[in-house]
């Protein structure tokens, strides 16, 4: 976007006219709360648990979607290429396994399969048999409606 100031071109960074929304999810018998940083720090590696101490199992869109894309800019503020050097490099020193990619329907298969799996899909994926942690829209977190 260029902006006129003071008879100065300038660019400014623009979020993308359309930012998507997300849903994060957990296997149906998961009753881990979530926070913004929390999530953060599970695709960043930074720790491999939920709040309850269990471990996480991350899944994500394919690399090339642009809901990855999305993703990657708007939890981690790294483009998607960014964060797969990043994790790159935590394989290569043995502090990660690779990232698990798959499409929506099998990304909810594996999360209403395994305990562990937490996952992040495009906001309108019609759920079932899965937990709604909260959305991450425009780039903020917002819990779900506590359902038990």
């Amino acid at each position: 976007m260029l902006v006129l100031f003071s008879g100065c071109w300038s660019f400014m960074l623009a979020k993308p006219l359309h930012a998507a929304d997300f849903v994060v999810v957990v296997h149906k018998d998961n009753r881990s709360e979530i926070t913004q940083q929390l999530l953060m720090q599970l695709y960043l590696k930074k720790t491999a648990a939920f709040a309850d101490g269990k471990a996480a199992t991350l899944l994500h869109l394919p690399r090339s979607s642009a809901e990855h894309q999305q993703f990657c800019l708007e939890l981690l503020n790294l483009t998607a290429h960014q964060y797969q050097s990043y994790w790159s490099r935590l394989v290569f020193t043995g502090n990660a396994s690779n990232l698990q990619f798959a499409n929506a329907d099998s990304i909810l298969q594996q999360v209403q399969q395994n305990p562990a799996a937490i996952a992040y899909l495009p906001a309108d994926t019609a759920l079932s048999g899965v937990r709604q942690l909260g959305f991450l829209r425009d780039g903020q977190w917002r819990d779900a409606p506590v359902t038990y």
